[in-house]
């Protein structure tokens, strides 16, 4: 019970956000005009919805998620959902849409204080720097907190 409130609850969040945005979306896009969400039987916010339920769910695969608990248990919220093949196709069109209404609406808000991972990339060998050109402009040598310096990191 306490997972259909929390499901309703974010779909009402995200339909609230594809209101607007579709409007705002199909009226700024530059097309060539085909369409940008194909014709399905579920609409923008249904998509966004089963594709953010997955990742606040402990299930492993997409596959299971969607046939155990769409086809499964909320399988009254979806009387039109799409098969398990066909949600994936269309699934791949709303990344714009959720990119937005992840950086919109659920970034938190910075305190001031950051932290940022700055792991070292080994390119490559310490002797073979100079033969190869690859990561010529973006690599140079350089140290880490762990390392003795003969790294050769990566400054992309």
């Amino acid at each position: 019970m306490e997972q259909q409130l929390a499901f309703i609850a974010l779909y009402c969040d995200i339909d609230e956000f594809c209101k607007g945005f579709e409007e705002y979306w199909h009226k700024h896009l530059l097309t060539d005009g085909t369409p940008i969400m194909p014709n399905c039987a579920m609409n923008l916010s249904e998509i966004m919805t089963i594709t953010v339920f997955f990742h606040l769910s402990n299930q492993r695969t997409f596959k299971s998620f969607y046939l155990t608990y769409i086809c499964g248990f909320f399988k009254e919220f979806f009387p039109k959902r799409l098969s398990y093949n066909r949600f994936v196709e269309v699934m791949q069109n709303v990344i714009v849409p959720l990119t937005v209404y992840q950086m919109k609406f659920r970034s938190g808000k910075c305190s001031g204080i950051s932290f940022m991972d700055s792991t070292t990339v080994e390119v490559c060998n310490s002797r073979r720097i100079h033969s190869h050109k690859v990561f010529k402009d973006l690599a140079k040598r350089g140290k880490s907190s762990t390392g003795d310096g003969s790294m050769v990191s990566s400054c992309i």
